[in-house]
């Protein structure tokens, strides 16, 4: 198989959450390219999804050796601080990742984190200048948060906050239409 076949199969057995099968096409897709950085993301996602956060976590350490003033790395970085609870350390990898890149994404990941550790001031600064970047990949995080996030949140008022969060940042969203 060409690049462009294993990354069609590694797509369709993504999609399908045959996440075993995604690790092998990604393995392959490394082989013919070991320091492509968006694979090695991918990869360590795809561990991720599969709950080998040990091999994820090693894999990552190993990707921030090489690729850390990648703005996708320190996004994957601040992903797996703030999954850990750990929302300091996702603050200041979302933030550095926004500095990196100005991405929407990155200021809306810092937005969430700064609203959460209770500076809710500045996160609505940071909405604002992620709407005014890409208003509509903000209105895609929004939908993420409450569709994919807010159920797997078991403690109640972390989900409140997130809840409050998504209240806030509509309500900023609605202004900048």
């Amino acid at each position: 198989m060409d690049e462009r076949e294993i990354l069609r199969a590694l797509l369709d057995s993504y999609i399908r959450g045959e996440y075993q099968k995604s690790l092998q096409f990604v393995e392959d897709l490394l082989l013919k390219n070991p320091d492509d950085v968006d694979y090695l993301i991918l990869k360590i996602n795809i561990l991720y999804y599969l709950g080998d956060i040990s091999s994820a976590a090693k894999e990552l350490y190993k990707l921030n050796r090489t690729h850390s003033k990648n703005p996708n790395v320190r996004m994957l970085n601040g992903f797996f601080a703030f999954s850990a609870g750990d929302y300091r350390l996702a603050e200041s990898q979302f933030g550095m990742a926004y500095r990196m890149s100005g991405d929407a994404e990155a200021a809306f990941m810092l937005a969430l984190t700064l609203y959460l550790t209770g500076d809710r001031k500045r996160a609505l600064l940071y909405i604002r200048t992620a709407c005014r970047s890409n208003r509509e990949r903000v209105l895609d995080n929004i939908s993420n948060l409450s569709n994919r996030v807010i159920p797997t949140v078991k403690d109640g008022n972390q989900r409140k906050a997130i809840e409050e969060f998504i209240e806030a940042v509509e309500s900023v969203v609605s202004k900048t239409t």
